[in-house]
């Protein structure tokens, strides 16, 4: 079953755009993009095995994550994860120093 979501929120200014859905069970997974002005800033994917999850359960999964990424952007608490990892695993190594 293919199900999802569309919300565009406001905040601080800008428009976030946040798109969730099943990928199906072919690709049992929980897709969620958070999009400004067309630019990915930021995906939460949750797997799932479709044998252990009913229809319902599936379409509540998809509706609880999405509205936590509408909530947190609305709270102004959502900070993109991939740039916070990137910062978090920051390596800098200086090949030439002088």
């Amino acid at each position: 079953m293919i199900f999802g979501y569309n919300t565009d929120v406001k905040a601080g200014g800008e428009t976030y755009h946040v798109q969730t859905e099943d990928r199906g069970a072919k690709h049992p997974v929980i897709d969620s993009v958070i999009y400004k002005k067309g630019r990915i800033l930021d995906r939460k994917r949750t797997p799932y095995n479709p044998g252990e999850v009913s229809p319902e359960e599936i379409k509540e999964m998809v509706r609880a994550q999405h509205r936590l990424l509408v909530e947190s952007i609305k709270a102004g608490a959502f900070v993109p994860g991939a740039a916070q990892d990137m910062l978090e695993n920051l390596v800098v190594e200086l090949l030439n120093p002088d």
